[in-house]
């Protein structure tokens, strides 16, 4: 009996140190199991020495460590949880950095709309100042044919070819010569108001030349607006795109993280549950060892066994382990992807950017996203709209009508 008890001694003792190696239920299974064989076989001082030795230790070192792991391994798995939290910041910030480039972006359209309703203002000007030249040339035209039909008048009365030798003293006659004022004076007065017409046509030169200049400028100003407009549109494009991606990347690398971390958690939360329940056992065990000794009969599982087998299934009965339970949080849901249209030089955008409300005078040039830095990377979206075709019509400049 002494040497059993002594070999089942020296097997607890082995499993106590061997609990780092291994799973934690084989070592607590053989660790109870050994428990149990000293109970059964009966109490000497030597075996309650070493019980109490041993019930020191596992509320020493057994319990405390259990805990200590629980507590590291819950907040580790909380500490991970955080990530999510700092990625929606992340996202909250992102969303304040695309509100501001879409509000540069509305700025840069009112103010190429503002210009383009001035480039409209001053096509009209130039358009009625050159329709209006246009119609005193037209003035001028007529004045000289009307000097000109004198001019031949005058020609006809005195240079049409006559019977050779014949009497010329019809010149000296009242009749003609009172023919001839009334057809100079008709001249010169068609003459003067031919010279008027053409004054006042060069007179409408300069303002008209003034007024198509401002029209050039502001058509240049105002293609600098749209460049301008394009390139804020990019930058709001290209920033959905970066944190979309950004976004997206770090959560799906959060949610592999977190799901490793928590599935290895919940399972080594298991398997402490059971060597805490299987450490409480031993030590019940090893308490009753304690019991029996000091006891005025002890007793084994031959002198009593009721008893014995009676405090062994007293020892094995469940535990509360809640204390020892983790319950991660669910992974939240995915950050909602930031919108993407409209996308830059669609149609959509062509739309929405104002270039299709545009007057005839002030046609938008045609969108190029590269060239206003648009990534070359952009993905296009699910209703991606057909790229707008270049423009078939030249930018109207106000011309000039004939003249000499």
């Amino acid at each position: 009996m002494v040497m059993m008890q002594a070999a089942g001694k020296k097997k607890l003792q082995d499993t106590v140190v061997e609990t780092k190696s291994g799973t934690r239920e084989e070592h607590v299974n053989r660790l109870t199991q050994r428990a149990t064989d000293l109970l059964r076989s009966g109490v000497t001082p030597d075996v309650e020495t070493f019980a109490n030795e041993v019930i020191d230790k596992i509320n020493a070192q057994s319990i405390p460590s259990i805990l200590d792991e629980h507590k590291i391994a819950d907040d580790l798995q909380k500490q991970q949880f955080t990530e999510f939290g700092t990625i929606q910041s992340q996202h909250q910030g992102a969303s304040v950095a695309i509100s501001q480039a879409a509000e540069q972006e509305d700025a840069a359209k009112l103010s190429h709309t503002t210009c383009r309703d001035l480039q409209q203002q001053a096509c009209d000007l130039s358009t009625q100042c050159n329709t209006t030249r246009s119609e005193k040339w037209q003035v001028v035209v007529d004045k000289e044919d009307l000097m000109n039909i004198s001019y031949r008048n005058i020609q006809e009365l005195w240079c049409v070819p006559g019977v050779e030798g014949e009497d010329e003293s019809v010149i000296f006659e009242k009749s003609f010569y009172e023919q001839n004022v009334k057809i100079y004076e008709t001249y010169k007065s068609r003459k003067e108001a031919a010279a008027l017409a053409w004054d006042d046509y060069k007179s409408q030169l300069p303002i008209c030349d003034d007024l198509t200049e401002k029209y050039l400028n502001q058509l240049a100003f105002c293609i600098s607006n749209q460049t301008a407009l394009e390139k804020a549109s990019c930058k709001r494009a290209n920033d959905v795109n970066m944190y979309n991606e950004k976004i997206k990347n770090a959560w799906t690398s959060a949610s592999e993280a977190y799901t490793t971390l928590v599935n290895k958690t919940v399972e080594m939360a298991t398997e402490r549950q059971l060597e805490w329940q299987g450490v409480t056992t031993v030590k019940c065990l090893l308490d009753r060892i304690h019991d029996n000794t000091a006891s005025e009969t002890p007793c084994n599982e031959n002198t009593d066994p009721e008893k014995i087998q009676g405090q062994i299934d007293s020892c094995h009965k469940a535990e509360d382990v809640n204390h020892l339970v983790i319950a991660p949080e669910p992974i939240p849901a995915t950050p909602v992807p930031f919108v993407l249209e409209p996308y830059p030089c669609t149609s959509g955008y062509a739309k929405y950017i104002g270039y299709t409300d545009l007057q005839s005078c002030t046609p938008a040039e045609p969108c190029n996203g590269p060239m206003a830095g648009c990534s070359a990377t952009l993905p296009p979206s699910d209703n991606q709209p057909q790229p707008v075709a270049q423009a078939s019509i030249d930018i109207p400049v106000p011309s000039y009508g004939g003249y000499r």
